[in-house]
């Protein structure tokens, strides 16, 4: 089952969330009061497109899995179920990075510094990808 288009779709969503995080990750309460042009250019509070944002993804995860729903797809198979898990708890972790910036890598508690852990997720997700990549190997 081809996915590249898929693939690409979803890289650039996920490379157009990184560059609103990165705009909007240092806003300020003021900032999210402040009136710039939003939807059809009406003024609208950063804050209210920061949800629209939010809530728009969500809108349309319900309106993915409809779709897939109604023609008949199949539901996860149990590789798929356990990989969509995977990714709430990477989204919660994008969530948790956002506290996080190059002076905070060095905080620690219990023997492990921020940095630390993020090296271990990131060394742990690789050695996943090497063992389960053997399942396709044999």
């Amino acid at each position: 089952m081809a996915r590249e288009q898929t693939r690409e779709l979803a890289v650039r969503i996920l490379n157009s969330y990184a560059e609103l995080a990165s705009t909007a990750v240092n806003l300020t309460n003021d900032d999210l009061d402040k009136e710039v042009p939003g939807y059809g250019g009406r003024p609208t509070a950063v804050r209210n497109l920061l949800y629209g944002a939010a809530n728009h993804n969500r809108e349309h995860v319900n309106h993915l899995n409809k779709i897939l729903d109604v023609t008949g797809q199949p539901p996860l198979n149990e590789a798929q179920a356990i990989l969509a898990q995977s990714a709430q708890a990477l989204g919660l972790l994008n969530g948790a990075l956002l506290r996080v910036d190059d002076d905070s890598l060095a905080l620690s508690h219990e023997d492990m510094t921020i940095k630390d852990v993020l090296e271990h997720i990131a060394g742990a997700l690789d050695n996943f990808v090497e063992y389960v990549g053997q399942a396709n190997n044999s």
